[in-house]
């Protein structure tokens, strides 16, 4: 079901500031940027950015774990079977569909699957 942690990304109300104090105060290497909506890092297996806030689910202003899986659709009905809730599902076209869900306490995360 989960193939990895493919990123953690931080939303921020200045996404410019807060990657310049990650790239100066961690030394983390630039791997992508889509100008003050979305800044990536390369944090060894995994990627680390910082997001516009509304990039996040709507309210979210804490770290959110994406996890890349191979079937979407497979694990919604798991996730609200299990007392999570479905906050926002999005199609981002050529780099596949995400589906962000809270856990029965709350914490935010969100899936991955590649075009």
């Amino acid at each position: 079901m989960i193939q990895s942690l493919q990123n953690i990304y931080f939303p921020a109300k200045d996404v410019s500031a807060f990657a310049l104090f990650l790239e100066e105060a961690l030394g983390l290497g630039l791997k992508f940027r889509d100008g003050d909506r979305w800044v990536q890092f390369d944090c060894g297996n995994t990627s680390l950015s910082v997001s516009a806030p509304d990039e996040a689910p709507e309210g979210v202003i804490s770290p959110v774990p994406v996890l890349e899986v191979a079937d979407l659709d497979a694990i919604r009905e798991k996730i609200t079977a299990s007392g999570g809730t479905i906050l926002s599902e999005r199609d981002m076209g050529d780099h596949g569909r995400t589906l962000a869900f809270s856990a029965p306490d709350g914490q935010v995360l969100q899936l991955l699957q590649r075009a």
